[in-house]
């Protein structure tokens, strides 16, 4: 009772002195008893203390000296999982508070800065995310030099936003901090771990290692070994070699990799978090790639997704479940790749703008799907729709634009126009002679859509005249695969038929866009619709 009163007359005579006392004791508290919020097993744990300190951040006053430490834990744990926005917000207090206690140029105050372009990049907010990173880059190497630990924290979060404007200047830096990094710190130290998986998350494999896979075995047993199994960054380089395996064909080496995945991720985040949301569709990509596909399972994990799709609120995975819609379409499921896409659109509408590039794909696939699952009249509305958006938004000549284009004019062909789509095959083909070459394989691929077009135009029993020419289909793929340009001319193409431009398009094995042939990287998520095969072409 007393000591009761004796706090009450303490608030009564001084407000401001007890609120500040009750914070710093709070926030003492906040930063001894906050664990590893990378590490599962203190997740729990976690998620009572940084709801408090949300609380207390409200509450903070001036007081920057006592709650720099707490809050930034706060923050960073609200950052891994996924809460952006509560955790720029947080991040924005700090950085006005150390700004006011340290100055402009302190070495917390740009770091703190960094911390609040990480988590404005991750919202969506790239621009104000990258004008930010490249102030903070700048003042720290003229205030603390080039080899500096923060310093080179800074650039590599700077070299992660430059993907997407200027991929050149990004790779370089990228490969500048990680070679000062493996130089000053060292192959174990965690920051060089992270440029690492930096770099191998864009393709970009850097010396002494051979190729991604013995790169990323490397990196998660090294992760592994220091940080543990269940610490998110392992498990995210895991997440990221799944999708490497996938890539180069090897989707039973990846199985089980998605497996452990989705179950750590599920103990971390529950069920409904979009980082499970996000190893469901990874795993979802794994199970579409098999020579077999468990169908069954499939439709199991889909209806999973469905379920929780609302609850998603950022975009990890979408591309995952995208291609696996597109793979599910492609190995003969089109009601299944349906029913994945709906979900993705979803995803999509929930999360991204329409104009955004992923959230075009996923409209793509979505028509290809319809149209493969009997519903021709259908899918041509969402394409004569979408590409007006795509012309807009990522220009007449993107991969994208014209894969759609494609799209529109086979369902021409197949919906009884075929002269209309003759015209549009026509002028693809001459964009992709002119924008990738006469030896590439989407040049190729449009020849066989205008062989298949000719072919439904001529006259029931009529031969094709190129059908007449002596040269055998092994020469025309001998041809091909020495000179293309030479095979075309030998092939007079100006009407090319389906027993000439087809094993044509066949014959070209590098099947990669122009940017993964010059960089020598597996194919891009808009290469995709190559890859896979030339017979798609004809639905």
């Amino acid at each position: 009772m007393a000591s009761g009163a004796l706090v009450r007359l303490r608030y009564l005579q001084d407000r401001t002195g007890f609120v500040t006392g009750c914070v710093n004791a709070a926030g003492h508290r906040i930063a001894d008893e906050l664990g590893d919020v990378e590490d599962i097993r203190t997740h729990k744990a976690n998620q009572r203390i940084a709801a408090f300190g949300q609380a207390l951040a409200r509450h903070s006053a001036d007081q920057a000296d006592t709650l720099d430490l707490p809050l930034t834990k706060v923050a960073r744990f609200l950052h891994v999982e996924r809460r952006y926005l509560e955790a720029a917000e947080i991040e924005r207090r700090v950085v006005s508070l150390t700004i006011k206690l340290r100055g402009p140029e302190d070495r917390l105050t740009l770091q703190r800065q960094s911390d609040l372009a990480i988590s404005l990049a991750r919202y969506g907010r790239i621009r104000e995310a990258r004008d930010l990173l490249q102030h903070c880059a700048v003042t720290m190497e003229r205030c603390f030099g080039p080899e500096d630990i923060d310093t080179l924290t800074i650039k590599h979060n700077l070299a992660i936003e430059l993907w997407g404007v200027d991929q050149e200047a990004a790779r370089k830096l990228a490969l500048d901090v990680y070679r000062t990094r493996l130089r000053v710190l060292g192959p174990d130290h965690e920051h060089t771990l992270f440029s690492l998986h930096t770099l191998l998350s864009y393709h970009v494999v850097p010396s002494p290692y051979d190729d991604a896979v013995t790169a990323y075995q490397d990196l998660i047993a090294r992760r592994t070994r220091l940080l543990g199994e269940d610490h998110t960054t392992t498990l995210t380089s895991i997440l990221n070699y799944v999708q490497r395996l996938v890539r180069v064909g090897d989707p039973q080496a990846a199985l089980s990799w998605a497996r452990k995945v989705l179950e750590r991720r599920i103990a971390l985040y529950g069920p409904e978090n979009g980082a499970t949301f996000n190893a469901r569709s990874s795993l979802l990509l794994v199970l579409s790639a098999l020579p077999a596909p468990p169908t069954e399972e499939i439709r199991a994990l889909t209806e999973d997704m469905q379920h929780y799709a609302t609850a998603v609120t950022e975009t990890a995975g979408l591309e995952s479940l995208s291609t696996a819609g597109e793979t599910i379409r492609r190995s003969g499921n089109p009601e299944l790749a349906v029913a994945i896409l709906r979900v993705a659109q979803r995803m999509a509408v929930a999360t991204l703008d329409r104009s955004n590039g992923r959230a075009l794909l996923v409209e793509h696939n979505l028509a290809a799907a319809l149209a493969a699952n009997g519903e021709p009249a259908t899918a041509k509305a969402m394409f004569d729709e979408l590409i007006p958006r795509m012309q807009s938004a990522l220009g007449t000549e993107h991969r994208l634009t014209l894969r759609a284009r494609r799209q529109q004019a086979l369902l021409l062909a197949r919906l009884g126009v075929p002269a209309d789509a003759l015209e549009r095959q026509l002028a693809l083909a001459a964009t992709w002679q002119t924008q990738a070459g006469a030896a590439s394989p989407e040049y190729a691929e449009a020849l066989g859509d205008i062989a298949t077009t000719y072919d439904l135009m001529l006259p029931t029993g009529q031969q094709s005249p190129l059908d007449r020419q002596k040269e055998t289909v092994s020469l025309y793929c001998a041809m091909a695969r020495t000179s293309a340009p030479v095979a075309i001319a030998a092939l007079k193409i100006r009407a090319p038929s389906r027993c000439t431009a087809r094993p044509l398009e066949r014959a070209v094995s590098d099947r990669r866009c122009r940017s993964c042939r010059d960089q020598a990287t597996p194919p891009c998520q808009l290469c995709v619709f190559s890859i896979m095969t030339a017979a798609d072409s004809g639905w």
